[in-house]
């Protein structure tokens, strides 16, 4: 006969809730803000804007720590390729691929680099959702909060989010 299926079913709950936290109490931290100088805030220093609205890279999604530390071994290359420059400069012969034309063009090719790295990292941050969440009390009764970094597939996803979220507060304060 056809097999029982509450036998193919396990019994008890299927997940277990290891902890909560009162919608009320947790907070949008906006990645991105203007005057903020922190690695997971880095903003373009080009000034180039991103046409897309979507955050489709591969890189973008390693995250602004990765991408920030990408960004200065860049610079630091950068550094380096100039001060090499300045040295090829200073050279009595002439060599086939060793002149000032060339350390340019490399110098060149960093900086678009670093522009590219800068673009990657301020997609990142508009698609990066970070939530600042109370947790249990320490040990001697403090409160305690962490932060929890979402990425979101694109910056409409996050702003639709944080509205949705805003929406439940206001939903609950009415209710209380």
């Amino acid at each position: 006969g056809p097999p029982d299926i509450s036998s193919l079913v396990p019994v008890g709950p299927k997940y277990t809730m290891k902890w909560s936290a009162p919608i009320q109490h947790v907070q949008v931290v906006e990645v991105g803000q203007e005057n903020s100088q922190n690695k997971d805030t880095l903003f373009l220093q080009s000034g180039a804007k991103r046409a897309s609205g979507a955050c489709n890279s591969g890189k973008a999604f390693l995250g602004p720590p990765r991408l920030y530390h990408e960004l200065q071994e860049l610079q630091h290359d950068l550094s380096v390729v100039e001060e090499v420059t300045l040295l090829v400069g200073t050279l009595q012969g002439t060599y086939q691929n060793l002149n000032t034309t060339v350390s340019q063009d490399w110098c060149l090719a960093l900086q678009r680099l670093i522009r590219i790295k800068e673009e990657q990292i301020q997609c990142a941050n508009k698609c990066r959702l970070r939530l600042q969440v109370p947790g249990r009390p320490d040990k001697s009764g403090r409160p305690v909060s962490f932060m929890v970094v979402f990425n979101t597939p694109n910056p409409l996803s996050k702003i639709s989010w944080v509205n949705r979220l805003h929406l439940a507060k206001i939903a609950l304060r009415k209710h209380t």
